[in-house]
């Protein structure tokens, strides 16, 4: 019973997590392991409000979770992230 409430919360942190790998990855010159990671935190997000319709859970830390993962861990600072090192490798070439 307490699974079914917490699968999609679990999917989220998921999400974050992917997206805190891929940042770490990221710098560490490691671009095609944090993109899978993007992927990865990509099906997360799909997948954690599609579980969370199917179980038909919702509540406020969902909500708060999900706005925070959403916000731009995994696709907007990645990228950007992933910019950034790219142009500060070929800058010092």
């Amino acid at each position: 019973m307490y699974l079914r409430y917490n699968l999609p919360h679990i999917l989220t942190a998921a999400n974050l997590l992917c997206g805190c790998l891929a940042i770490a990855l990221t710098f560490n010159h490691h671009f095609e392991t944090a993109t899978w990671m993007i992927i990865a935190a990509a099906l997360f997000d799909f997948f954690d409000g599609f579980i969370a319709r199917l179980l038909l859970v919702e509540g406020l830390l969902g909500k708060q979770l999900d706005s925070l993962a959403d916000l731009g861990i995994p696709f907007r600072l990645i990228s950007n992230a992933k910019i950034a090192r790219l142009i500060s490798f070929f800058y010092l070439f």
